[in-house]
């Protein structure tokens, strides 16, 4: 990818982080949008939470489960394994979950 960076001046990256191309990524921030949603789910009265995520071995996925896991322990709410799904990212793996 860094060297087709180099060939094609104006490539830009979405959703992916190299840092060696830094200024022509635009990277979503996993941890920081799961822990500010659940969050926000708990100042507003919420304690049992789940987590519905990708089944694909993708970095995103442990990302955003460490933000929801982190928002849980800081506000002292335990973690329930049985809360957390996953599943294909489609239609059907949403209904599954």
């Amino acid at each position: 990818m860094i060297r087709y960076a180099e060939e094609v001046p104006g490539l830009v990256v979405i959703n992916r982080y190299i840092p060696e191309i830094a200024t022509r990524c635009i990277a979503l921030d996993n941890y920081k949008g799961a822990y500010l949603a659940t969050e926000h789910l708990i100042k507003h009265g919420h304690q049992h939470i789940g987590y519905i995520c990708s089944n694909h071995d993708i970095e995103d996925t442990e990302q955003r489960k460490a933000g929801y896991l982190a928002a849980l322990a800081e506000h002292g709410l335990p973690h329930n394994d049985s809360y957390i799904e996953y599943g294909t990212p489609d239609e059907q793996g949403g209904e599954s979950a």
